[in-house]
């Protein structure tokens, strides 16, 4: 603190029921003492009876020390907190309990001298009186409520962890209303320039591409993110209203709404659903909004993470613990320095501690195995307890899901009609700019053919399915009108788009890993939805000139045409829900590529009829990983 140092006084008052309010004044506080308060020479000094009043004997009760050693009246801030109690009636106030005093008194002093600012808070979170004492407690709070409703503004919050993120809003403000920034001031424990940072973070994340959707010299379509975004939707209750029981609180809301309504939120949603695309868009404007003052976003790929830390660890490096919030710094640190960005670990460990931060991790599913994911999971919760000050997204699929104690999970919904409809005409659009008749003809025909059977209808509320769909309306393919032959369109595309000269022809492709698909129907123990890469190798040895040749065809699938899949970094050793026991009816029954496998490499298949749903949870993960750039 240098002698220039302003000082903020800031008193609390409050019951015991809303302690953790009053440890969240204190570290909210504290982080901005190191942050935006710093750079005006402003700290905030938080007063309580606990740490600032003698313990003594009194004439006026306990509320006579607190009265003398914290006068309300020379403080400049005076912060009441209300939930369920109001607190003990002092026969020496009248009857008045110690808060009711205290927020009084604060009126009464700003009445007549301007100072100090009051703000109450009242905490709308669900309540059920345990006994007539509880019940009458929570009926004074929303008497006194009531009272002071006309006299300005209350801070209504859901719940402590809201409460945490107003309060921040709530003295950053009064900060830049009262104390501009010191010229030339810069806080040193955050120290660095993130210009570079946020703008390679915002180019990263501006647009992304289709593949499948060509121009003519064979490039793929770029489309602006913020332009073409389509809202998701999520059933949870975040953000419901909740003075709603129960059930009745979840609805449908645009999930945007559900990042400020928590600051831990685990994003939950099915293969090509829109996870990662929605964390690219939050990402694109916190890059936006951080030009103005806004929050820092921090954007980090769960299955890269994972692999450095792994990789570190082995070598003695980094924090000694996995699981240590130090890592993301560590991390980010990294990254920037391979990127040349100029910030390093100490730079991005001080601007998580001091807060304003938004910790973006997409993908925690797709880590290497079960137990990265659970090491990943507590780093998580970790950090979001020691850096406090910051917002915390995750997303992942639900199987691999690790649910993450405190954070609030929300489903992303499938896409609705209208949002369907915007897809399409946004789609048209930038296909077909300035042919407004081809535009038209292009958008018709796909709404057509997605509403014209209920089967292809149900596929298209999944927004990575209805760009497949949609770029084989462009590649001029007939969508045809039977989901499973819908699928075998969808495989013949995707076995195109790994032609390349020297390689062997698509149809051939094909049949090889139809005859390994028969192989995997007739296993000795019964018909398999993945094998070992060993297996399918020697079962495919005979088409080639050896196993390890046919090993090399499936890697090579693996790499192209993603008909075959491995669990590698980035992609997650996933199910396929079939149906136990149904058995193809013959050969000839149409058996096509690849059932899950696993070890180190996996082939994904059909069998046609017997197994539909098998063949769904392929199609969706395959296209998922095409368009991934596109939706996530």
């Amino acid at each position: 603190m240098t002698p220039m140092t302003r000082i903020v006084s800031l008193f609390i008052a409050s019951p015991g029921d809303v302690a953790t309010e009053r440890n969240h004044v204190a570290g909210v506080a504290a982080a901005l003492n190191r942050n935006t308060a710093a750079e005006r020479d402003v700290q905030f000094k938080v007063l309580g009876w606990k740490t600032d009043v003698r313990p003594r004997v009194h004439e006026q009760g306990p509320q006579g020390p607190i009265d003398e050693d914290l006068p309300i009246e020379q403080c400049d801030i005076v912060v009441g907190i209300l939930w369920k109690r109001f607190g003990t009636p002092i026969p020496q106030k009248g009857g008045e309990t110690g808060t009711e005093h205290e927020i009084r008194a604060a009126i009464t002093a700003w009445r007549q001298s301007g100072k100090p600012e009051v703000v109450i808070c009242f905490n709308d979170a669900p309540y059920r009186p345990k006994d007539v004492a509880e019940s009458k407690q929570a009926t004074r709070v929303l008497e006194f409520r009531e009272e002071i409703r006309g006299r300005g503004l209350e801070l209504a919050y859901d719940g402590a962890d809201d409460f945490r993120d107003k309060i921040r809003d709530y003295l950053e403000k009064y900060l830049k209303a009262y104390y501009p920034v010191t010229p030339g001031k810069v806080t040193a424990a955050i120290a660095g320039d993130p210009t570079r940072y946020v703008k390679a973070l915002r180019e990263e994340t501006s647009h992304f591409d289709v593949q499948g959707l060509k121009f003519g010299d064979n490039r793929a379509y770029r489309f602006p993110i913020d332009e073409f975004y389509i809202p998701l939707t999520t059933s949870s209750r975040a953000g419901a209203d909740p003075a709603m029981p129960g059930e009745m609180r979840a609805r449908s809301i645009p999930l945007q709404e559900a990042l400020p309504a928590h600051r831990k939120l685990l994003v939950v949603g099915d293969p090509g659903s829109g996870k990662s695309t929605f964390l690219k868009r939050v990402t694109f404007q916190l890059c936006n909004e951080h030009a103005t003052g806004g929050p820092l976003p921090l954007r980090i790929e769960a299955a890269v993470f994972s692999t450095y830390i792994a990789r570190q660890h082995e070598e003695n490096l980094g924090p000694a613990d996995p699981t240590s919030p130090d890592w993301i710094p560590v991390y980010l640190g990294a990254q920037c320095d391979e990127k040349n960005r100029g910030l390093g670990a100490d730079y991005f460990r001080a601007r998580l501690k001091a807060g304003g931060c938004h910790v973006l991790m997409d993908g925690l599913d797709e880590t290497p195995d079960e137990p990265s994911r659970d090491r990943l999971a507590r780093l998580i919760r970790e950090a979001a307890a020691a850096f406090d000050g910051c917002r915390f997204v995750v997303t992942s699929r639900p199987e691999g899901k690790i649910p993450i104690p405190d954070f609030e999970e929300v489903l992303i919904g499938d896409l609705e009609p209208e949002a369907i409809r915007a897809f399409l005409a946004k789609l048209a659009k930038q296909l077909y700019p300035t042919d407004e008749t081809r535009e038209r003809m292009f958008r018709e025909d796909l709404e057509a053919a997605v509403n014209g059977r209920r089967e292809i209808r149900k596929m298209t509320r999944n927004p990575v399915m209805l760009t497949a769909l949609a770029v084989l309306q462009h590649n001029n393919v007939k969508l045809p009108e039977k989901r499973v032959d819908l699928y075998g369109s969808i495989l013949e595309w995707l076995s195109k788009q790994r032609a390349k000269p020297g390689r062997m022809p698509a149809s051939d492709c094909l049949l090889r890993l139809r005859e390994l698909a028969l192989e995997m129907q007739n296993h000795e123990e019964g018909r398999q939805k993945q094998v070992t890469l060993a297996w399918a190798g020697e079962k495919l040895a005979r088409r080639f000139a050896s196993r390890e040749a046919a090993e090399r065809f499936l890697r090579a699938e693996q790499a192209d045409s993603g008909i075959v899949v491995s669990p590698s970094p980035g992609l997650r050793r996933g199910s396929v829900r079939g149906r136990p026991g149904r058995r193809a009816r013959s050969a000839s029954a149409g058996l096509c590529t690849g059932a899950e496998a696993c070890c180190t490499t996996w082939v994904r298949a059909r069998w046609t009829r017997c197994c539909e749903r098998c063949w769904t949870g392929w199609a969706r993960s395959r296209i998922w990983r095409i368009a991934r750039s596109a939706w996530g």
